[in-house]
């Protein structure tokens, strides 16, 4: 019960709640606003907003990968679980992988999509593999959690392994859909044209 009141807060705050305020600021009256009170280019300016958005989503996600520094350096990958030198490395590779994917895609470069279909795709292959076969309590003590911290996390997340697959799976088909949408700003003919076209 505690599991999913927590699943329907997370959804009202990070789906209905931006996709409120989206609805609300996306209109062309917004525009015209901010272009009329600040008619000076700005760097976000050079981006469409749309790619914008997911260059934040990389930026925020390979910056705050660090994090996992905190938990022993922890990282399930397909099933196995990689500690400390070795989970630092993946950390390291994956946080750099990101934030070159929010260069490329601020620069609107075509082999940026390209390459974040296939980190969805193994992203998500990664996760629905290590819920699939893990240890879920093996996972969090190797984390450095306290005992009674893994008890009460597994007792809320108890028989919601398949639920976590399954949202996983939603994500990673909603994200593919995100991206191909954005497939028309990256085409090779040049930054410019892709830019203006999206305005």
């Amino acid at each position: 019960m505690i599991f999913y009141f927590t699943l329907g807060i997370l959804a009202v705050v990070y789906l209905l709640l931006p996709g409120g305020l989206l609805a609300l600021y996306s209109g062309p009256a917004v525009k015209a606003t901010f272009e009329a009170k600040d008619p000076q280019p700005r760097w976000t300016s050079r981006c469409p907003i749309p790619v914008l958005a997911v260059v934040l989503l990389f930026t925020f996600s390979g910056l705050t990968m660090w994090q996992m520094g905190a938990y022993n350096w922890t990282m399930p990958v397909f099933g196995i679980t990689v500690t400390g030198a070795a989970g630092a490395a993946v950390v390291l590779c994956i946080s750099a992988g990101m934030l070159a994917l929010a260069y490329g895609y601020f620069r609107l470069r075509p082999w940026a999509w390209g390459v974040s279909l296939v980190w969805v795709c193994l992203g998500g292959a990664s996760m629905v593999i290590s819920f699939s076969m893990m240890d879920l309590r093996e996972l969090y003590s190797t984390m450095g959690m306290p005992q009674e911290q893994v008890d009460i996390t597994l007792r809320v997340m108890s028989g919601s392994e398949t639920l976590f697959t399954g949202l996983t799976i939603i994500v990673c088909l909603l994200s593919f859909g995100y991206l191909f949408a954005l497939r028309r700003y990256f085409r090779p003919t040049g930054e410019g044209e892709a830019s203006e076209s999206g305005r």
